[in-house]
């Protein structure tokens, strides 16, 4: 099992985890929301599927973004784990 790297709470009890992404292949998907229990609710669609690494989360103002190894900075829609906004920031 890969270990958690950075965890976000919900408000009804679910959370959203990045994932460790070392020693993963290129396309190991590590943005996943998890339910109380730790069952997996969804994992992140990412916008190309050689960019599916994060480094860090944020939540503002009930806004979930995920910065990405390649430089972006991809607002998650928290229901579906769907990329809903891009912007470079490297």
């Amino acid at each position: 099992m890969t270990n958690v790297f950075q965890a976000i709470a919900l408000p009804n009890g679910d959370s959203v985890v990045l994932l460790e992404w070392e020693g993963q292949p290129e396309t190991f998907c590590n943005l996943q929301r998890h339910d109380a229990s730790g069952r997996v609710i969804w994992t992140a669609t990412p916008a190309h599927p050689f960019d599916a690494v994060w480094t860090r989360l944020q939540m503002e103002a009930g806004c979930l973004t995920a910065n990405s190894w390649s430089g972006y900075c991809d607002e998650i829609d928290c229901d579906s784990g769907r990329v809903l906004k891009r912007t470079f920031v490297k």
